[in-house]
């Protein structure tokens, strides 16, 4: 038994493979936490590219040391401290909050201790148990994970919410267009003393019903979203955070949306000109302040976490006459543009099936890029020390109210018979007015008059809910109109 044990360890578990296993591991492990919001072959693609770019330095380290033992565990290390950096920060700051977890002193810390270590590493020897023990560890961790997958798998509730087809009568082209952070009539009048008459007479006038008092159920936008998009509340959390649980927790029913899957049920296509991505549709634009993808497992890697915590702070504190400054500024402006033309480029194509179509903007939510005239505003005026600027907050709006007005007159003329859903996620929130951040605009264009019972309708939770009851006779109840 000790001769097979010997021969099994030296042949086989002797080898250095555990560098290789690092990166299998590391991104394995994120797939399992963060499945269902992943694609398959996004994450296998990311795991190669990390063996490739590991497998280049292995056969640098080779040159330097002359061993693949000593060269395996120094790129062990090096990746090591690449993936686990926002781990070990994250834990530093759990238990001191002070110059002992500032960036200054554990990069310096790390760098001086990884060099340490390569110095050391040249003139010492290795063992092969270390590379067994190693191996080892890596394979039960991967399998492991491997057996996690399985297992939620097999025990996802995979029954997606569907429409009966016997019910369906009318399947107009349904649009939903979100304006991120527009407050409703109630905050506009209380908070900012502003009359929103010419916006809302626009409406009118396009044939839009304006629901009065509307309110969000959830102050945040993943909460927001991800209601709307589920038709229901998130009884499961016990807090609504932003942590990485809670926000999972959404992207994960905004992925697995029970309006998608219900309008596919019935034959319609979806187009996801959203900041979310949706399973089978994922968003194309650049992300400003929302993970989605493999970003779920890269996010606390050392470089990501320099990018995000010191390059990006920094380049908006001291760099606001630069390009740079003006592309990370900028970005969600050119997000709003680019989806602002895919929806309206939609609304005169015609297709055998019906449409559903998600539209989510970003305005006039932070930053403010333009004023009521029009203009847009000077770079100083886009940092975010003026987040809770509420004068350039309401010309923002007054810009977007134009915006938003052309937009609906594009896809009327494009499709005067679709369902136009008009809403935004949540009202202000900067202004310290109480229960103000719920209220926010909800706006229905039928011409057709297809939904029963508008006068029923006051909050997001129940928008689908009354549709589909009026489209295709689900019969589903009305949630209380609660905010969390």
């Amino acid at each position: 038994m000790n001769m097979h044990f010997r021969f099994y360890e030296s042949r086989l578990f002797s080898k250095p493979i555990f560098f290789v296993l690092l990166p299998v591991f590391f991104v394995l492990h994120g797939f399992s936490e963060n499945l269902f919001l992943i694609n398959f072959k996004d994450m296998l693609l990311l795991m190669l590219f990390y063996i490739a770019v590991e497998t280049c330095l292995f056969f640098i380290f080779v040159r330097i040391y002359k061993s693949s033992y000593k060269s395996a565990l120094a790129v062990f290390l090096t990746f090591g401290i690449y993936f686990f950096f926002g781990a070990f920060h994250d834990l530093i700051k759990s238990l001191v909050y002070n110059f002992l977890s500032s960036y200054t002193f554990l990069l310096i810390l790390l760098t001086l201790s990884y060099l340490f270590f390569l110095i050391y590493l040249k003139q010492r020897g290795f063992t092969e148990r270390l590379a067994v023990y190693l191996n080892f560890l890596f394979l039960l961790l991967i399998f492991t994970d491997i057996g996690i997958i399985i297992f939620k798998v097999n025990n996802y509730d995979n029954i997606e919410f569907s429409i009966s087809k016997t019910s369906t009568i009318n399947k107009p082209n349904i649009y939903l267009i979100i304006v991120d952070e527009y407050a409703g009539q109630d905050q506009l009048k209380s908070t900012f003393n502003y009359e929103n008459h010419l916006f809302l007479n626009g409406l009118s006038a396009l044939n839009f019903s304006v629901i009065n008092n509307s309110r969000s159920n959830y102050n945040a936008t993943p909460f927001s979203i991800a209601s709307l998009m589920s038709m229901s509340f998130h009884n499961e959390l016990s807090n609504f955070k932003y942590t990485d649980e809670n926000l999972k927790y959404c992207y994960t029913k905004i992925a697995k949306s029970n309006v998608v899957s219900g309008l596919k049920s019935v034959g319609y296509q979806f187009f996801n000109y959203s900041i979310f991505d949706i399973e089978g549709e994922k968003s194309f634009i650049s992300k400003t302040f929302l993970k989605s993808g493999t970003q779920l497992i890269t996010s606390q890697t050392l470089w990501n976490r320099v990018k995000r915590d010191l390059y990006e702070n920094f380049v908006f504190r001291y760099m606001r006459k630069t390009s740079l400054y003006k592309k990370l500024i900028m970005q969600d402006y050119y997000n709003n543009e680019l989806l602002y033309e895919r929806t309206t480029a939609q609304a005169i194509k015609h297709s055998s099936n019906p449409k559903f179509v998600y539209t989510h903007l970003l305005m006039p939510h932070f930053p403010y890029y333009f004023n009521s005239d029009g203009k847009l505003n000077s770079i100083e005026k886009l940092g975010p020390e003026n987040l809770n600027n509420k004068t350039l907050y309401l010309g923002y709006l007054q810009y977007a109210n134009n915006k938003i007005l052309d937009l609906l007159n594009k896809l009327i003329s494009g499709d005067k018979n679709a369902i136009i859903l008009l809403l935004s996620d949540h009202g202000y929130r900067y202004a310290n007015d109480g229960n103000m951040i719920y209220s926010n605009l909800l706006a229905i264009y039928d011409k057709q008059n297809y939904i029963r019972d508008i006068e029923s309708l006051h909050s997001n939770v129940n928008v689908f809910r009354l549709l589909f009851n009026s489209l295709f006779k689900t019969n589903l109840k009305l949630l209380p109109d609660k905010n969390f």
